[in-house]
Formats: structure tokens, C-alpha cells, sequence
């Protein structure tokens, strides 16, 4: 999403917007990448419980690792909200990019919880074989990202406000069906 939201605010909102969103990258990837080698440690436990039809085992490692992941993520986003500011300055982000690297990240942290349930579907479907279906959401998501980065840079007048939004909508439009259809599968 950061990709994307890179090149729509650096070709059309100028330097300040694309120094704000790049510049925010490098806090949105690390705690990316927390979130996401959680729910690649816990599906390893996923397929050995699938894989030896220990449906209970299962079950109770599914809802612990999405009750742990989940609170995690919202104690995280909670965290850089709060103090928000001291990361940027200990991400040396330039300081005229500050106000709209906070108004990027602001949005974007607060969609943090919808990244971990993605990541836990997504987790629970490839421990039990299923990849593509994961697969299938993320490319549903980014193209819900690229179309709404170009409608709210170019049709609104919303600035770096616009291409969080549009993360933070791909991320509920990726996490919330593909959570229910994982439900349903079990």
C-alpha cells in the first residue's frame, strides 16, 4: 500500500507530501513486519495441529494467537499515536514533513488492527493449504488502494489524508471478508 501511495502523492501532491509518505514507510514496515512474523510463527503451529486432525489443539491456538496478535496491534497503535511525534523525530523524518507525516500516519496506525486480521486469516488459510485464497483478497485490496489513492488526490482535496484513508479502507476491505470466509471454512 505504501508503494502506491508513494507514487500517487509524489506525482501529484508534491515534494513536502512525498517526503511525509515515504518518510513514513520505514515506521509503517517495521510494524509491519512485527505483525507479520507473528502470524508466520503461529501458522507453523496451525499446520502441525491441521496436519495431525488435532482440531481442538487447533481451535485454541487459533483464538489465542488472534486474541494475542490482535490486542498487540491495537496496544501498538495506540502506543504511536500517543507519542507519535518522538518516532518521527527517531525516524529523522525532515521536519517540513512532519504535520503531513502525522496526518499520513495517524490514519494509517489506526488501521493497524485490520493488518493483523488479515495476517491471521491469511496464516490460518496457508497452514491448511490454502494460499491462493489470501492471494486473491491482497490483489483485491491493492487495486481498492491505487483506485481510491487517484479519487481522493485527484477528485478530493484531502492531501496525504487521502492515500491513508485509501490504505486504511484496502486494509478493512482485506481483513474483514477474508476473516469470514476463514470462519467459515474451519
Amino acid at each position: 500500500y505504501s508503494l502506491s501511495d508513494t507514487l500517487v502523492v509524489g506525482r501529484f501532491l508534491g515534494k513536502e507530501a512525498l517526503a511525509a509518505v515515504g518518510a513514513s514507510s520505514a515506521l509503517i514496515v517495521l510494524i509491519s513486519s512485527i505483525i507479520i512474523g507473528l502470524t508466520m510463527g503461529s501458522s507453523v503451529l496451525f499446520a502441525e495441529y491441521h496436519a495431525s486432525k488435532n482440531h481442538a489443539s487447533l481451535s485454541k491456538a487459533i483464538s489465542t494467537a488472534t486474541i494475542f496478535i490482535s490486542l498487540f496491534s491495537l496496544v501498538i497503535s495506540l502506543i504511536l499515536i500517543a507519542f507519535l511525534p518522538a518516532f518521527l523525530t527517531l525516524f529523522q523524518v525532515p521536519l517540513e514533513a512532519f504535520p503531513l507525516a502525522k496526518k499520513y500516519l495517524y490514519i494509517v496506525l489506526s488501521g493497524l488492527f485490520f493488518l493483523s486480521l488479515y495476517n491471521i486469516a491469511s496464516a490460518i488459510l496457508r497452514s491448511i493449504g490454502d494460499s491462493r485464497t489470501p492471494l486473491i483478497f491482497l490483489i483485491i485490496a491493492t487495486v481498492i488502494n491505487v483506485a481510491f489513492d487517484f479519487i481522493f488526490v485527484i477528485f478530493t482535496p484531502l492531501g496525504v489524508v487521502g492515500p491513508a484513508l485509501s490504505t486504511l479502507l484496502a486494509q478493512i476491505f482485506s481483513a474483514l471478508p477474508l476473516m469470514f470466509y476463514t470462519l467459515r471454512k474451519l
